[in-house]
Order: C-alpha cells, then structure tokens, then sequence
C-alpha cells in the first residue's frame, strides 16, 4: 500500500503538481491521499484519477480568479499605489471575500468521482467555533459536503469571516498540523511519499521512518498567495525534478547528476586536480572530495547558466564546462576544469 501526504502552502502547492507527475511517470499509484490546505485541494483531484485537470487548473489560475484581486507578491510603493482599489476592498469586506474561490472549488471537485475512486483521502482543518483539530477521510464526511470540507481546510487567516460547515466558523488546517503524516499512522503502509513545500520545515518523527520518502524544495518558492504563471511553471519542474532526485539517488545540490560513489570522487581528487583546488580544502575541517568538487562543478554550472532542469552524467557536466570555459582563464576553477580527468583508472 502506498500513501501520498501534500503539505500546505498556498500557490507554492505548483510544486507538488511537478512532483506527483514524476511519481505517475514511474508508474506509482497511491492507495491513500491525505492533505491539508493547498495540499487537501490537490489530493482531491488526485485522489479522483483527475491529475490532467488538475495541471491544466493551476495552468489557468492567477490570484484574480481566486481572490478577486489583482495579482500580488509583497506590494513595493507603486504596487500598493496601482492596487489601492483592492486593498479598500479588503478592509471594507474585513478580509479577502472568497466568492470566486468558492466557486473554483465546486466547479473542479468532483466528490462523486472523489467518494467512487479506489483511492482513499483525506483532509484536515480546524473548527473555530468548537476549537477543535479535525482530521477526516471521505467516509467520515457527508454526502454533498466534501467541496465544504476542502474549502475548510483551505481557508486562509486572511479570508472574510464566513460560516462553512453546518453554521460553524473554519479556519486553514495548515495553522495546525501543515504536513498530515499523522493520519497514516494506523495504516501499515509499503511506502509513503511525503510531498513538503517548505524549506527546512519541522520535520514530524513518522517522516523518519523507513518506509518514508520526503521529497521538498532546498529554496523558496515563492509567496504563498501569489498565483504567477511563470512561478508556476518554474515550480512544476522544480518539483519534478526534486522527485526524480529522491527517487533516482541523484547527486548534486542544484542540479541533478547521476550519482557516484564516494570513492570515484576521492580518487579524482586525489590523482587529478588536489593541487588546482587547495584553496576549496580549507572550507572543511576534514576534506570531503565529492562534496567539494559537486560544490564546484555546481557553482560553474550556474554562473555559465547551463541547463538546470535535466539530468547529467558527471562527465557532460565536465565537458560542457570545458567548451564554456575554455578562453576564460581569469575565472579561478580554470586550471580545475582543465586538467580534471573523469577515468580514475
């Protein structure tokens, strides 16, 4: 049996969408999807064998269809000036009037497709007015009230007080309990994919677990209610790629390379190229070759902008930065690059 766990995060959830299409490629399907937040809105569209729709719904959406505003990220002085209309609106409505997103979620949550599918799923959110952390699967949650129970969980400190579920007051199940692992707890499970969508998030005691895989970003993803298409995109790979790490062992720390073992690299660097990088040794208190010379090939990797999004073998790293580099003789990697050798024979 496997399980899914989506962890919640506003429009920084673009990254899960790129994760779960690298695990469908694969051919891995979830027994059980559970979520909160963002995390709760994409585990219904998957939990529904409905991921097309799901990805071809973020490809559309901008903070306007679901706000009601214009786009933002953080307003500078001439933002907040072009927005001020919506900021009234805002403060008059005391908080973000939620109307479209309502609609949103009834027109792309299919519950009987949800309540048929053979996957399980399930959501968390917080009832305000019986101060009390819910935690719930589809079973548990009655017939014509899943879109309510997803709007639940997904109802940000930020939107216009509302009644949701029989005349009670709901808030985001994020502010509680963000990364639903716990839910799985009482269900034996071969593999369990936890997808976060923040860096260096508290870490739960079940994700340490074996049979648990946390796939999540090493850099931000942006704010969380800004709903950019081109933020989007750059998600999506992100999130693929991060996945294809996880599951393939890649190396690398940015880009994505086919792993090696430690002694390939301790014999390249201690044959090859120790005496172009001593320099580099004196960042550790005990030398660690493949860490210092992945650090390096990285930081050459972005600074002559090859192709991050795809993965490589060390050697065409290498031998692309030869090309790239090979009038540049001022750069201080020169002499590295050059006389590195990839046969450690």
């Amino acid at each position: 049996m496997i399980g899914l766990v989506l962890q919640g995060g506003g429009a920084r959830g673009s990254y899960q969408v790129g994760a779960v299409e690298a695990l469908l490629r694969r051919n891995i399907k979830f027994d059980v999807v559970v979520g909160t937040s963002i995390g709760a809105i994409n585990g219904a569209l998957i939990a529904s064998n409905e991921f097309k729709k799901l990805k071809k719904l973020w490809l559309s959406l901008d903070s306007k269809k679901i706000f009601g505003t214009s786009s933002y990220n953080n307003f500078t002085l001439n933002e907040f000036s072009e927005n001020i209309n919506d900021i009234k609106k805002i403060f008059n409505n005391k908080g973000i009037d939620i109307t479209n997103f309502k609609e949103l979620l009834v027109k792309n949550i299919d519950e009987n497709k949800i309540r048929t599918s053979q996957i399980d799923y399930g959501l968390t959110t917080y009832c305000l007015t019986d101060n009390k952390m819910i935690e719930t699967f589809k079973e548990n949650i009655q017939k014509g009230k899943l879109s309510e129970y997803v709007l639940a969980s997904s109802y940000l400190p930020i939107f216009k007080k509302e009644k949701i579920i029989d005349n009670k007051y709901y808030l985001d199940g994020g502010v509680f309990n963000n990364c639903p692992i716990s839910m799985l707890d009482s269900k034996k499970f071969d593999k369990i994919y936890v997808i976060k969508i923040y860096k260096n998030n508290k870490i739960d005691k079940m994700m340490k677990k074996e049979n648990v895989s946390i796939i999540a970003p090493n850099e931000n993803l942006g704010s969380i209610i800004n709903f950019d298409q081109k933020r989007t995109k750059y998600n999506f790979k992100l999130g693929y790629y991060d996945t294809l790490r996880e599951l393939d062992n890649l190396d690398g720390n940015k880009y994505y390379i086919k792993f090696m073992k430690d002694d390939y690299y301790k014999k390249l660097f201690e044959k090859d190229i120790k005496k172009y990088i001593l320099f580099e040794t004196t960042m550790y208190d005990k030398v660690n070759e493949k860490k210092i010379i992945l650090k390096i090939i990285e930081k050459l990797a972005t600074e002559y902008k090859i192709e991050r999004f795809k993965v490589y073998t060390l050697l065409e790293l290498i031998l692309m930065l030869k090309i790239r580099m090979k009038n540049d003789k001022e750069n201080k990697y020169y002499s590295f690059i050059k006389h590195i050798k990839l046969k450690t024979k």
